[in-house]
């Protein structure tokens, strides 16, 4: 007996000392597999930080820049002749000419075409110009200033640009807009805040907007000029973007001219588009603020400006108000260096205006 208790004794102190051993172990292991993680979760954050963290910035100063005007190094002495404005629209693609995609050619091609669309613009000799999608540092423009560089090399002394679209990560940024080029002086100018096609869109990366700009023509008065750019994908939006302009015109006092790819187009005009409640964004437009479309209808083929090589459809516009300007002319321009063709209207500046 006493040897059998004897003999029972060790088993028991030798478990004890297993048993501390093993928790050891467990716990080591659980440590090791925490600092595992912790490192995992340190790379992931640096890796997500490094990735994110230029997005988030861009995106934050998005709203700080989202209008500039400056002066450009061109030297010149405005005046109208006549008190006539000749006025250029024109949506230029982001300078990839008619390729379907801005990823089809290099940045070099776009700089040259780009380049291209500036002395186009100079030898139509206009007053004002009115772009859409104008890359302001895009990755596949090669951060290329596309409205700085057309700006300079068309010969316009003032510049005014407005962000749609801005966002970007480590390898590049996508920042585009609509721009005002003009002789005269660009005055207060401001953003046309206008409705998203999707909220999160917007917060995401941006969505269309405008540009309103008053320019000073010295002796002939100011006149208020809107820069447009609607939404391509929902007529709805259009229709909503439409009410929110009724009331930024209705508070726009004096002389107004609307210009851009408003990508709709009258009821009466070929492809033209009504929501399912029968709402039409170019009629509603023209219908609830008292512009004039230039031309009042669309006739004939040459009046048609998309898709430039076998246009069939007016969705870019100049409208103006008819108890400040006379229409003089309206022309759609032949040309494929964009998708779209040039709009060059003329507008007779009437008496009330100065």
């Amino acid at each position: 007996m006493r040897l059998s208790q004897h003999h029972s004794l060790f088993p028991q102190d030798g478990m004890t000392e297993s048993t501390e051993t093993i928790d050891q172990i467990v716990e080591a292991s659980q440590t090791a597999t925490i600092r595992r993680r912790f490192r995992r979760l340190m790379v992931v954050g640096l890796l997500l930080g490094i990735l994110l963290g230029p997005y988030l910035f861009y995106r934050a100063n998005s709203f700080q820049e989202r209008v500039r005007v400056f002066k450009t190094d061109v030297s010149s002495t405005p005046h109208l002749n006549g008190d006539v404005i000749d006025l250029m629209v024109w949506n230029i693609a982001h300078g990839r000419g008619v390729a379907s995609s801005n990823w089809e050619e290099g940045s070099t091609g776009k700089a040259h075409r780009v380049m291209e669309i500036a002395a186009f613009i100079r030898s139509m000799n206009a007053d004002v110009v009115v772009l859409n999608e104008v890359d302001f540092s895009a990755m596949w423009s090669g951060g290329f200033d596309q409205a700085a560089a057309i700006a300079e090399a068309a010969g316009f002394p003032y510049c005014a640009r407005q962000v749609n679209l801005d966002f970007g990560f480590i390898i590049g940024r996508f920042q585009f807009g609509n721009v005002i080029l003009s002789r005269f002086p660009i005055t207060n100018a401001s953003v046309i805040d206008l409705p998203a096609l999707s909220p999160w869109e917007d917060w995401l990366v941006g969505c269309k907007r405008g540009l309103m700009g008053e320019l000073d023509l010295g002796s002939s008065g100011k006149v208020n000029l809107a820069a447009l750019h609607l939404e391509h994908r929902s007529e709805a939006c259009r229709v909503d973007s439409v009410g929110v302009l009724i009331n930024r015109f209705q508070e726009t006092r004096g002389p107004l001219i609307v210009a851009g790819d408003l990508n709709t187009t009258p009821r009466t005009a070929p492809y033209s588009i009504e929501t399912p409640d029968g709402e039409n964004a170019f009629d509603l437009l023209v219908d609830s603020t008292g512009l004039q479309p230039a031309p009042l209808q669309v006739l004939n083929i040459d009046q048609l400006t998309f898709p430039a090589w076998a246009p069939e459809r007016a969705i870019d516009w100049v409208l103006y108000r008819p108890e400040f300007f006379q229409l003089e002319s309206h022309q759609v321009l032949r040309s494929q260096l964009s998708d779209h063709r040039p709009v060059m209207v003329r507008l007779k500046i009437k008496a009330a205006t100065k």
